[in-house]
Parts: structure tokens; sequence; C-alpha cells
């Protein structure tokens, strides 16, 4: 009757199955992107060694690394466990980006191109408290409302660089919603830890990402 598909001895529902597929042509398409604005790694580590300078922190080797790599991929997985300076990092990448790309972020919402996220409420305050920049839920900004899980954007994302914070708790169907919806020439940064909370409706998004070796993380 078409309700499920099957790959050798393997059954998937419908919808889980077309948004796995859906993620992976999402994906793809955002690997593969090759109009992507990079810096030169000397550039880079200038701006962190200033960054260092003005903010009085110092970035590890292991940091220093994980923001050029941000910087300079069109999508990476930032990882690790509590404790491990994930915040810290992230606030590094949006420093470095935003002196990179000369912006100023203490422009009102909508004026900065950073677009951050989370799949809880709880979780995209805390990223507003940590970061100072505006964040929202993914629902909110795909624009889903409670009754359904049908994106209402009309087009992608409008944002140059997008955060999403917590993405263990991402489930499949919301992962594909939101890669869909994130344009080609968009830079994704994905932040979590695979061992903290799961998401509650089917998948485990974060963990099998972090098993694509061509996924820089």
């Amino acid at each position: 009757e078409g309700k499920l598909q099957q790959i050798g001895t393997k059954i998937f529902d419908n919808s889980l199955y077309f948004a796995e597929e859906g993620i992976k042509k999402s994906l793809t398409r955002l690997l593969e992107k090759n109009n992507l604005q990079t810096f030169e790694r000397e550039e880079i580590e200038a701006a962190i060694t200033y960054l260092e300078k003005e903010s009085g922190i110092h970035y590890d080797s292991i940091q220093k690394e994980a923001i050029v790599q941000a910087i300079n991929n069109p999508l990476f997985i930032l990882t690790g466990g509590p404790g491990t300076g994930k915040t810290t990092i992230i606030n590094g990448i949006i420093a470095v980006y935003a002196l990179l790309h000369k912006l100023d972020l203490t422009k009102s919402t909508g004026e900065v191109p950073i677009l951050l996220a989370a799949p809880t409420g709880r979780a995209a305050r805390r990223m507003n408290e940590l970061t100072g920049l505006p964040s929202a839920t993914i629902h909110r900004h795909l624009g889903m409302t409670g009754d359904d899980d049908t994106s209402h954007l009309e087009d992608y994302l409008d944002a140059d660089f997008i955060i999403v914070d917590e993405f263990s708790m991402v489930d499949t169907w919301l992962a594909n919603q939101l890669l869909s919806n994130i344009a080609t020439d968009t830079k994704l940064l994905i932040v979590g830890d695979a061992d903290q909370l799961p998401s509650v409706s089917p998948g485990q998004v974060l963990a099998d990402l972090l098993q694509i070796p061509s996924i820089p993380q």
C-alpha cells in the first residue's frame, strides 16, 4: 500500500525514511558549496590574537583550531561534554567571524546576519544570555505552528551564519525541516554533546552526523 519503505531487510516508516533522505540531500548540498568565502589561516589567527588581547581570554590550541575550522568550512560540528568550553568557543567563533566580516554585533536585531537557534525555549534563552545576540527556537525560526510539522517559510532562513545549539535534542523530522531551509551559501555551525539529552521523537541525528567523516568536527 506504499506506507512503508524497504531496503534489504530494513523496514522504514515513510515519514522517517523520506526525512532521512532529505537530511542526506541537504547535507550533500551544504557540503558541496563552492562559493564560500574563506580566509587565510594567518588572518584568522591574527583575529584570534586580537580577540584574546581585547577580552582577556586565552584559547588553547584545540580551541583555536576549532575556530579556524568553523570559520573556513561551510558546515562544522562543535562537540564535547559539559565543561569542555563549548560556550567559550562559540563566542570566539562569533567574535572572529564578526572581525573578519567587519560586522558590528551591537546593531539591532535583523541587522546582524548571524542566526542563533536551539530546539527548546530554555536552550534558546541560554544562548542569548551567553552570546548577547538574539536567539529563538528552531520551530520559531521556521515558522512552524504547534498543530503541524510543516515549515511555513517562503524562502530560506535569512542569515549568513546559523548556529544551532543542543543539537542532540533535534529529532529526524525537525533536522530535515531545518537543513532543507538553510541556503547553500549560508554557513552552519552545529553544537552539541551526543551523550547529552536525546531527542524525544525518533532519531539520533547528532550522533549519526558525528559518524560521517566528510563533516568537519
